[in-house]
């Protein structure tokens, strides 16, 4: 069973995330909505495998980006929902240990190998 079963709460376990958020807030009511991803089922919604200039990483968690025209989302491994597509950048471009999802399957690894 995975921790995180909803976005809400993938999202309330990363520290870069929630200061990304805190800082969007601060700046008044016409911010971006944070925790919005792209829905692969509308319209005009395309895939950016992993690789895709702008849209890679090194994370094995990573399973490549969703963009419309707003909005963007990230594929992750770990979860069984999509991530806003901020997350690209705050954790799964260069800060990939440091991303809750990624050190729980390590630490998940350890425990199994007891």
């Amino acid at each position: 069973m995975k921790k995180y079963p909803d976005l809400d709460s993938a999202l309330n376990a990363m520290p870069r995330f929630l200061e990304f958020e805190k800082d969007v807030q601060e700046r008044g009511p016409k911010a971006a909505k944070t925790r919005v991803a792209a829905d692969p089922d509308k319209q005009y919604v395309f895939f950016q495998k992993n690789g895709k200039l702008c849209y890679r990483s090194d994370c094995p968690d990573y399973g490549g980006y969703w963009l419309d025209g707003l909005y963007g989302a990230v594929v992750c491994k770990q979860v069984d929902f999509l991530l806003p597509g901020v997350i690209l950048e705050l954790y799964c471009r260069n800060h990939c240990g440091e991303c809750p999802l990624h050190i729980e399957i390590k630490n998940d690894e350890r425990q199994g190998e007891l």
